[in-house]
């Protein structure tokens, strides 16, 4: 090949980013839903639920606990579908072999990661999408361990050793 040959390999892997924004709702929509699962997390009564299951007195299932199974499960759902039309648009919009949206059966993190570094790459863009998942990812462990500690020290003399 001729050095002065301005032909790539990789001719129609990166897309003509002059004008073409890569960044949508769909996104964000997905970045942002775990806020509802920490909502969701803050208003669980982790001591009533951890005392109840001590105690052998409690039903069998709580239904807060089973709601908020329920929700993650939606979430997950809906992560999927908003992946699924993310893709879709990034395909239309010119991008060729975007981040798969298959990836987001196993983490919606994954997702989020695999498409902000591809977009990154190609056309540029920030890494704030990615930022914003550990922040909340961050935040949702802070909540879930100070509810567990919090749980566990209240009930900690009654358990029965």
């Amino acid at each position: 090949m001729d050095s002065t040959d301005n032909t790539t390999f990789d001719a129609g892997w990166y897309p003509d980013s002059s004008g073409t924004s890569v960044r949508n709702g769909l996104l964000w929509t997905i970045v942002l839903l775990p806020v509802i699962t920490l909502i969701s997390t803050l208003q669980f009564d982790a001591t009533a639920y951890l005392g109840a299951s001590l105690s052998g007195t409690a039903a069998p299932v709580d239904p807060g606990y089973v709601a908020m199974q329920f929700l993650g499960y939606i979430l997950w759902g809906v992560t999927i579908v908003l992946a699924f039309f993310d893709r879709r648009r990034l395909v239309r919009l010119g991008m060729d072999r975007p981040f798969p949206w298959a990836w987001t059966f196993l983490s919606g993190a994954i997702y989020v990661i695999g498409r902000t570094i591809i977009v990154r790459r190609r056309v540029g863009g920030s890494l704030a999408p990615i930022w914003t998942w550990a922040v909340l990812s961050v935040l949702a462990m802070i909540i879930a361990l100070s509810k567990a500690v919090s749980a566990i020290s209240e009930l900690g003399p009654s358990i029965p050793s």
